[in-house]
């Protein structure tokens, strides 16, 4: 992505740092902060996609950082992966670090600009091939914790 945008996602705008089609055809959007967006959540009653933060709004601290620092997330490394029960049922679960994430599926989706991706609730698209295979086993939250932002997420699409 050559020009910056933003997108407006809850009470903040974001810097775009990424996006891609899945193999349905629809626009997702990753920000600097690593949150994840759909095409059609940022143009429901907001502007979409701009090239500058409106006057009066607030940019994510995080994404504020990146973009004054012009830098750009590096999402490199390999992943963990394990299916463990969460909330009652089998989940993937993805590790970066230390930091486990809820996958929004259990299996890969296809895009043309990424190939396999796995997508994670708070917005981390992983490239299947940085992903290590897939076990089932009992998750151990004790050892590592779980994304906060990822378990919120999750609890409100599944409110929805």
């Amino acid at each position: 992505m050559d020009t910056q945008h933003f997108m407006r996602a809850w009470t903040h705008w974001h810097l775009v740092v990424g996006s891609l089609t899945t193999s349905a055809g629809r626009l997702a959007h990753l920000s600097a902060c690593h949150r994840w967006n759909s095409d059609e959540f940022i143009h429901h009653h907001r502007p979409g996609l701009v090239d500058a933060v409106p006057p009066g709004g607030h940019l994510c601290d995080r994404c504020d950082r990146i973009a004054s620092e012009r830098l750009r997330p590096e999402p490199h490394g390999q992943w963990a992966a394990e299916i463990a029960t969460w909330s009652g049922s089998p989940r993937l679960h993805l590790k970066r670090s230390r930091t486990w994430h809820l996958a929004i599926g259990n299996d890969a989706i296809d895009s043309p600009e990424e190939g396999a991706v796995y997508l994670t609730e708070c917005g981390w698209y992983v490239e299947r091939q940085r992903v290590s295979a897939v076990h089932s086993r009992p998750h151990d939250q004790g050892h590592s914790p779980m994304c906060e932002a990822c378990v919120r997420f999750a609890k409100a699409h599944a409110a929805e």
